[in-house]
């Protein structure tokens, strides 16, 4: 009999500083950020995967997972909480892997079903804006790892499809769950040919980018085509506690990886001109080396930053540039 592993869900009232993007400055090697506003949210979340995301102008988050119904929290640019109840039909014992949003507020979500007498399958699900729809469509034998909603409203998911014993499968699904193409893709796994457990997948307006878990940083075109491929950063420490990427519609792309050890996360922006990543200088004032980049809304980049500051919501005015 499966046993409920249920985790406490921890209540984090944190500090969400965002950072203005800026260009690289002449001559220098490095960029440099300044801090734009800073603002108290609380994220409901048990600080398992998936991690909490800001994707579709949402920051995306699962409160309670791993049981017969998961909660879900989203929570808009304006502040605006959202708990959304998840359940599918039939499972008794549902775990949510990976989120993503959609630009008009659809959330998707994907993972692993089971029902009282153990047999398990996986899922996507599409949530409207509204939430009074749910799309459920069950994926097996295909078992997704990560994904995003691309601009166009194509969902991409990437994973292992267990019936050719192929990792690395692209999948792309319209609005409505039903599969437009599928696609094996070339990538290096980390100690296997898996590269896609513990990846990230995130989409801009005209492009899909893929961090492998070798770091290795992959974009597509929004009709699935390959259309380049980075080494990744010069990460360090040797062992993170966890990395993330983030995209904008201006193609800029930042990447971060993150160790309690350290005294603050570790940024990267990549330059395309130079196909290097250039470390990246930040006013580090609240931050710490498990400081968490959620994601790119437009030209912010928002990370967490982990203080417990109260209930107040503080906004800061742009800092001069070191």
């Amino acid at each position: 009999m499966l046993r409920n592993r249920l985790k406490p869900t921890t209540l984090v009232t944190c500090l969400l500083v965002v950072i203005g993007s800026l260009r690289p400055i002449a001559g220098q090697s490095h960029v440099t950020l300044m801090r734009k506003s800073e603002q108290v949210e609380t994220i409901r979340t048990d600080w398992h995967r998936p991690l909490p995301m800001w994707s579709g102008g949402m920051l995306l988050s699962v409160e309670v997972n791993q049981t017969r119904e998961p909660i879900l929290w989203a929570v808009d640019r304006k502040g605006s909480h959202q708990q959304i109840q998840f359940a599918i039909p039939g499972a008794s014992h549902v775990v949510v892997k990976g989120l993503a949003g959609g630009e008009d507020g659809t959330v998707v979500l994907h993972g692993s079903t089971y029902d009282d007498s153990s047999r398990g399958g996986s899922f996507l699900a599409i949530i409207a804006p509204d939430r009074t729809k749910k799309t459920i469509v069950r994926l097996v034998p295909f078992y997704p790892r990560v994904a995003t909603v691309a601009p166009d409203d194509v969902i991409w998911m990437i994973g292992y499809d267990d019936a050719r014993k192929q990792h690395n499968v692209l999948k792309r699904f319209d609005r409505n769950g039903n599969i437009i193409s599928t696609s094996d893709l070339r990538a290096r796994g980390r100690l296997s040919a898996d590269a896609n457990e513990e990846s990230t997948l995130r989409a801009s307006s005209d492009r899909v980018g893929w961090l492998t878990n070798t770091y290795e940083y992959v974009e597509f075109s929004l009709e699935g085509n390959e259309i380049n491929r980075f080494h990744g950063p010069p990460w360090h420490p040797s062992i993170p506690l966890r990395t993330t990427f983030a995209i904008n519609d201006r193609d800029e792309v930042f990447a971060a990886v993150n160790q309690p050890t350290q005294p603050e996360p570790i940024l990267w922006r990549l330059d395309r001109s130079k196909r290097e990543w250039l470390p990246v200088d930040a006013d580090s004032q609240g931050l710490s080396g498990s400081s968490l980049m959620l994601g790119l809304d437009g030209e912010d980049l928002v990370i967490y930053a982990g203080s417990v500051r109260g209930s107040t919501i503080i906004r800061f005015n742009f800092l001069s540039v070191n």
